[in-house]
């Protein structure tokens, strides 16, 4: 009993005590007197175990109180740990170009530091341009893009005419034309580069090819037909008249300078002598060792060929016998 209960108990003796000096010889005075201490007996027994509450929940506080300041005290040693890293590794910090430093620590513990670049520079403190450490040639831009991987790296945009990784290819090197013509780089619509040739006076087609020296007198017309955007509608007679002449060489040179569409060569009905002897041929070029496109020779009848090519020699040739045929072909563009 506590000494609460102890006292209480004491002041009710007291007033037994005060009643019996006054001569209470009354049971019911004496039972109201044991019914009060009874009651005040409860009244404490109650009220020590309140107390006992108490000191159990204020313990468990206390519990929980130590393991916050514990793990509080966890958390600042980290705190403190990783700012004397950040002092060790990272002051001075040697990361250049906004670059972040990082302390990390070896497989031995050893400490040291890593940055972490913007996206334009890299290297082991960010000291490299991206685009300074793989320059464009021949004036390309260099630009920088994520690839598939998410990482940074740099694209070359090339100027017209220049190609590769780096703008290293030139389409004009070595120069595709012919007899001193001039390469003009260029582009399409399709964006894809292409070249055209500026040729020298006596020089014709796509590369300048030479046909003052193939030109004779067998066949009328020949020489160089250009199919353009003002006469695209027309239609260039090939007329191999009738042929007495042994050896005969004829050279018709056809440029197109149309993007779409094709050329087509028809014949109401093509006769020669045939085992080639007598021929036909269309080159992808203005020489008889240009690659052929198309070979003609002997009865064939009705004959249409056709060809995509910008520039295209027609070659009429006979053997050393004469043989009387003449013929005419009709060259026209269709879209």
């Amino acid at each position: 009993m506590t000494s609460m209960a102890l006292w209480a108990i004491f002041a009710v003796a007291l007033s037994f005590e005060h009643v019996s000096s006054n001569t209470i010889n009354e049971d019911s005075e004496l039972t109201k007197l044991k019914n009060v201490i009874t009651k005040l007996s409860d009244q404490m027994s109650h009220f020590e175990g309140r107390i006992g509450d108490v000191s159990t929940s204020m313990q468990a506080q206390n519990a929980d109180l130590k393991d916050s300041i514990a793990h509080l005290s966890t958390k600042i040693e980290e705190k403190i740990d990783h700012t004397l890293d950040i002092l060790i590794a990272c002051d001075p910090d040697r990361c250049l170009n906004n670059g972040k430093c990082l302390p990390v620590r070896n497989d031995h513990g050893k400490i040291g530091y890593e940055c972490i670049c913007p996206a334009t520079f890299w290297g082991e403190n960010c000291q490299l341009d991206r685009c300074e450490a793989a320059p464009c040639l021949n004036n390309g831009k260099c630009e920088l893009e994520r690839n598939d991987l998410g990482q940074v790296v740099y694209q070359c945009k090339c100027t017209v005419g220049f190609s590769g990784d780096v703008c290293q290819h030139d389409i004009c090197e070595p120069n595709p034309c012919l007899n001193n013509g001039k390469c003009l780089p260029g582009r399409n619509n399709l964006g894809q580069d292409v070249y055209q040739c500026k040729c020298s006076a006596g020089f014709v087609g796509d590369v300048c090819y030479d046909i003052s020296r193939s030109l004779t007198n067998d066949c009328p017309g020949q020489g160089l037909y250009v199919f353009n955007q003002e006469n695209k509608d027309e239609t260039k007679e090939i007329v191999i008249s009738l042929y007495v002449v042994n050896n005969m060489t004829c050279w018709w040179y056809i440029s197109n300078t149309l993007d779409t569409g094709n050329l087509e060569l028809s014949f109401s009905d093509f006769e020669s002598e045939g085992q080639s002897l007598d021929y036909l041929k269309v080159l992808k070029g203005s020489s008889t060792s240009s690659p052929q496109l198309h070979f003609l020779s002997g009865n064939l009848g009705p004959k249409k060929i056709t060809w995509t090519d910008s520039f295209v020699s027609i070659y009429w040739h006979t053997d050393r016998t004469t043989t009387k045929f003449s013929m005419t072909g009709y060259l026209r563009y269709r879209p």
